[in-house]
Parts: C-alpha cells; sequence; structure tokens
C-alpha cells in the first residue's frame, strides 16, 4: 500500500478569507497522519506516494467542513522522503487534471513511457498531481447517489444500478470555480511547506488550464512557471460569482468509453499510428479504478462520474494577470480553432512564454506517440525557461519529432 498522510489546510483560503475559530478549531480536532510504508513503483525505484491533505471545502454542499484531497506524488527514491525537506528549489511539480479523467490516468499512467509523473521524477523533479472535489480519491459529493446524475444520462443506469428515471435528491451545479481554485492553494501551501520551497510549477491541461492559469494570475507569489497544455480559453465570463450560487441544475454527468475513445478522441486522430491502440485497455482499467461506483454502474458496467461546476473569473482580464513563464502547448488536431487555442499565450503577460503546436497530435497527445513532446517540453522548461533555446516565441513540431522555431 502506498504512504499516505493527511494534514491540516492552511487558515485561509485562496481568496484570502480568513477560516472562522470554530472552524479552524473542528479543523484541527479532525486532523491525522497517516503512515502506512513507502511503495516504490515498477520503474527505476521512483517512489509512488499517496498524499490525503486536509481542506476547508468552499464547495457550495459542504461549505466550511473538513475533508480530504487526495493527492499522488512520484519521486526518485534516494533523492526525497516524505516529510524531509530538501534542497527542492525549482524542482516541485504540480499537475492539474482536466474536466473528465481524474489525475492519476492523466500523469501517471502505467504503460510504457507514457508515465509523465515519472518521466520528471527520473529526472530529478518531486512531482504531485492533484484530484479536485469530484473525482477520483478525492470526495464525491453527493454523487454516489444515481438520482443525481445528468436526467440525460440516466437512461445509461438502467436497470443499473435505477430501475426507472428518478429526481434530484441535490437538484444543483456542484462546484464552483472558487472552490477549485482554493483546492489548488490548499495543495501548493502543504507542498511548500513539505518540500521547504516557495514557489511551485504548474502543469494543467484542458479544463485544468483554466484552473492553473487562473490559479497562477491569482497567485503569482507561489507560482514559479507553467505549463498549459491544450488549455480551456479564458471565456466571456464575470469576474464575479453570480447572484446565485450554487445554481439549479445536477451535480454530476458521466462519460462512456465508447464516447471518450471514439465520440472524441479518435475524431482528432488525423495521422497513421497517431495512437498506440495498447493503450486503450490500461487506460480505461485506470480509469475504472479511481471511480469505485463509475466501475459498476451501467450495462455492462464501466461509467466514469464526471462533476458538474458553475464557472466563472477565468476571462481575459485574469489570463492577462499570468505573468510567471509561461509554455503553451497544443496538438493541431484539436477541434478547437486555432485562434483560440493560443488565446491564453496571447493573453498572458509573461516576460518569457513559448508557444508550440505539435503536428501529428490531438486534445489527447499526452496518450499519443507525440506525448514526448510534453514529457520533455516540461523537463527543460521547468529547468531552463527555455525550448531548444527558445525562452520567447513560438515553435512547430513536425510528425518525426522535430522542431521548428517560427
Amino acid at each position: 500500500m502506498p504512504y499516505q498522510i493527511s494534514e491540516i489546510n492552511p487558515a485561509k483560503t485562496a481568496t484570502g478569507m480568513t477560516l472562522t475559530w470554530a472552524t479552524r478549531l473542528a479543523a484541527a480536532a479532525a486532523a491525522l497522519v497517516l503512515a502506512v510504508g513507502p511503495a516504490v513503483a515498477k520503474d527505476d525505484n521512483i517512489l509512488r506516494l499517496d498524499h490525503y491533505v486536509r481542506h476547508v471545502s468552499t464547495v457550495p454542499v459542504n461549505a466550511g467542513q473538513v475533508v480530504d484531497l487526495f493527492m499522488r506524488e512520484r519521486v526518485a527514491a534516494g533523492l526525497n522522503h516524505t516529510l524531509r525537506s530538501t534542497e527542492a528549489t525549482g524542482k516541485v511539480v504540480l499537475f492539474i487534471h482536466g474536466g473528465t479523467v481524474p489525475s492519476v490516468p492523466d500523469y501517471d499512467l502505467d504503460y510504457k513511457d507514457y508515465n509523465w509523473m515519472a518521466y520528471l521524477a527520473k529526472a530529478g523533479f518531486d512531482t504531485f498531481s492533484l484530484d479536485h472535489t469530484g473525482y477520483g480519491r478525492s470526495p464525491r459529493l453527493t454523487m454516489d447517489d444515481p438520482c443525481n446524475m445528468n436526467p440525460a444520462d440516466q437512461p445509461l443506469l438502467i436497470p443499473n444500478p435505477l430501475s426507472a428515471p428518478c429526481p434530484h435528491s441535490y437538484p444543483f451545479t456542484l462546484t464552483t470555480s472558487q472552490s477549485d481554485w482554493d483546492e489548488i492553494h490548499t495543495a501548493v501551501e502543504y507542498i511548500k511547506r513539505i518540500r521547504n520551497v516557495e514557489k511551485v510549477h504548474l502543469v494543467g491541461w484542458s479544463a485544468g488550464g483554466p484552473r492553473a492559469g487562473g490559479y497562477a494570475g491569482l497567485h503569482p507569489e507561489n507560482v514559479d512557471r507553467v505549463l498549459l497544455y491544450a488549455p480551456s480559453p479564458p471565456g466571456n465570463v464575470p469576474s464575479t460569482p453570480p447572484a446565485v450560487v450554487p445554481r439549479p441544475g445536477f451535480p454530476m454527468n458521466t462519460q462512456t468509453r465508447e464516447e471518450l475513445e471514439t465520440g472524441r478522441w479518435a475524431s482528432e486522430i488525423n495521422c497513421v499510428d497517431q495512437r498506440d491502440p495498447g493503450i486503450l485497455e490500461p487506460l480505461w482499467n485506470t480509469i475504472m479504478d479511481y471511480d469505485d461506483l463509475g466501475s459498476v454502474w451501467g450495462t455492462p458496467p464501466g461509467l466514469m462520474r464526471t462533476r458538474t461546476a458553475v464557472s466563472w473569473g477565468w476571462n481575459p482580464s485574469l489570463a492577462s494577470q499570468i505573468t510567471a513563464p509561461l509554455l503553451l502547448i497544443t496538438g493541431d488536431g484539436d477541434s478547437t480553432p486555432p485562434s483560440v487555442r493560443r488565446a491564453t499565450y496571447d493573453l498572458a503577460n509573461s516576460a518569457s512564454k513559448v508557444f508550440i503546436e505539435v503536428q501529428c497530435a490531438s486534445h489527447f497527445m499526452v496518450w499519443e506517440y507525440q506525448h514526448m513532446v510534453l514529457f520533455e517540453g516540461s523537463k527543460h522548461w521547468f529547468l531552463n525557461g527555455s525550448i531548444k533555446g527558445v525562452s520567447n516565441g513560438e515553435i512547430i513540431v513536425d510528425p518525426t519529432g522535430k522542431y521548428h522555431k517560427q
């Protein structure tokens, strides 16, 4: 079993709101530290450690309550040990997942050389990946009730576990942009303490782009360098929350294996051998490993549960507040229009920023043969602040993996 640790969160949220003494005392009473022995992964003595980080929730359904957020760590066995500070400055990375798949299948997938976290751990980094509320092994608030599924998706749950459609027991969207940023803030402050660093590098993919990019804009004091991979673009949304939160609706959607592999992914594959067909089974199995109920729902069983959210804040104004060095990588097969894919790059006020477009790559490049552009790019960006000697500008990576400065 992996090493596990849980720790109380800081006394303030990402917005700077001070928690009440009652809440802090309740959190302190609930705090525990659990140690269940370090686990060595299969590849080159790279440790796999699981952290459960105490956090005072700002999700509307349980605001003010203490929860445990799941965070995976990968680190070389001889480099770092849990709760032992080292010279880790510039070598700590926090990965933020997207809108459907949790962090472990995204970044810690055990298939050939497709494990991004282990790749950076071998290069001397201490890597962490966070599951937000509603994903993986973090709290799935209200999502254990199948009646809280999107009504359009409830037929997929008949007859297992539902016998007929049913009304929601929680008729609202689940999380918010602010609750996501607050969770990142807790994770960052926790990592800073246990690694004795002042800043961390951030990686955000897809819908994780607004979370990581937004956090970098809100908290430049905590962010070293940023890599955004196929990020959702800044939208025409208000900077402040709507008058009514939570918003009426339902807490969760679902996505089937066919929807992921065929409906979304295959439609963006434009080159021969762009993805290894052998990755599909271990990828889906890992997704199911981190969704205990979704893995047994449906006929045949196996659905990925995804949470709903109400969003605000991620707009051109916040994107322009990004000042940390920024690397933005997209695939040319991504269904998002090119001008939209690069919007965050154009808006960011980073003194150093690089945009890379990868040919024969889709929105799901991390699981495709061009994945090494992401892995190598992250290593060089976080170590040196440049890619192939380029610290400002645009690069195209051709189908053979060669870099061409524009």
